[in-house]
């Protein structure tokens, strides 16, 4: 698929997005934590493989251990992502406002960009923490990890993709 296919998709995936009542987006952050729990060896083995070649390219041992994912790490991923569904609905949410001398109310109110493009090196669980935060604040999001990362980056994408599917959200 093309980046303008992608980004397409996620145009018309924003305006579902931006509607989504706060119960069915924090029911698609469990399926994500969930989910992350359910898969994890198989996000592990697709990590060891982006491990096995950041060693190969002799990459630093900085640079590897902020691609390395063990089950601790994905553990805390899940948590994480579950910490999100306690939190306040953003959208909708008056900021402020005030009323004119005229009577006009004037008020400043939360509402979702639409799209969020996210371009990210190193750190593969910046795929679920985007997408997470995405979702939480009624955004679509488009993708784009280190190529260092990209056996963990599409193994957790397709993990975040396919819980908001089994949530009835679109991808």
């Amino acid at each position: 698929m093309s980046i303008k296919e992608i980004c397409g998709q996620a145009r018309a995936a924003a305006g579902v997005m931006a509607g989504l009542a706060r119960t069915r987006k924090d029911e698609a952050l469990e399926r994500i934590a969930e989910a992350i729990e359910r898969r994890r060896d198989e996000i592990l083995r697709e990590n060891a493989d982006d491990i096995a070649a950041a060693r190969g390219a002799r990459l630093g041992d900085e640079t590897i251990d902020r691609l390395y994912l063990d089950e601790e790490r994905l553990a805390d991923l899940a948590v994480d992502v579950r910490r999100l569904t306690v939190l306040d609905d953003p959208v909708g949410s008056i900021e402020r406002g005030g009323r004119l001398d005229g009577g006009l109310e004037i008020r400043e109110l939360r509402a979702p960009f639409g799209v969020v493009g996210v371009i990210f090196e190193w750190h593969p669980r910046t795929t679920i923490d985007a997408a997470a935060v995405c979702l939480k604040a009624g955004n679509a999001c488009v993708l784009r990890g280190a190529a260092s990362g990209r056996h963990s980056n599409r193994m957790l994408a397709e993990v975040a993709e396919g819980a908001v599917l089994e949530a009835g959200l679109p991808p």
